[in-house]
């Protein structure tokens, strides 16, 4: 069966060429998972005619300790968390509009749930701003980024990263349905 977003995507024929997300997708063996529900009354991702705003995301496929990360904690730990929340962005865009029909990452918002001593929040996040350069490319998917730590987010998870993108055309919520 057809899901709604690949109804919205471009022809057929334009579809796995290389350097198109879904073809970067299968070349790097990743599979996105479900996208998450939110625990609360917001949507995960809003569309406003060209720009795609995606709600915060955090880890959830519960690989991953949800901890605070500390000065002792192994950054490669918290880069592979910020991966995970990327793929769950991933999913949600792709849920939403189809990864397709995104022209690049605008902005990125990381927050961590660090102590204070902790001091390697660029690092960290390099773990999802490398997902995105993976998936759209180095022009397409580096956006600009601003990296926060936190006293707690929800569910104690360690990573959570809120983003926009732009569309390559304009889409209404009418069009996301």
């Amino acid at each position: 069966m057809e899901t709604t977003a690949q109804r919205r995507s471009a022809p057929s024929r334009w579809r796995w060429l290389p350097g198109e997300p879904r073809w970067r997708l299968a070349k790097l063996n990743i599979k996105l998972p479900m996208p998450t529900k939110p625990n609360g009354l917001y949507r995960p991702a809003f569309v406003d005619g060209d720009r795609l705003i995606v709600s915060a995301h955090g880890t959830h496929i519960n690989t991953l300790p949800n901890r605070k990360l500390r000065y002792s904690f192994d950054v490669e730990a918290g880069k592979k968390a910020a991966y995970e929340v990327g793929l769950a962005v991933l999913a949600t865009v792709e849920a939403t509009v189809g990864l397709e029909n995104v022209n690049c990452l605008v902005k990125t918002l990381g927050q961590l749930n660090a102590a204070p001593d902790f001091a390697f929040h660029d690092e960290v996040m390099d773990g999802f701003s490398q997902l995105m350069i993976d998936i759209f490319g180095n022009v397409n998917g580096l956006g600009s980024r601003s990296t926060i730590s936190v006293s707690s987010l929800p569910l104690d998870r360690a990573v959570q990263v809120q983003c926009e993108f732009r569309l390559f055309r304009p889409m209404y919520p009418r069009d996301t349905h």
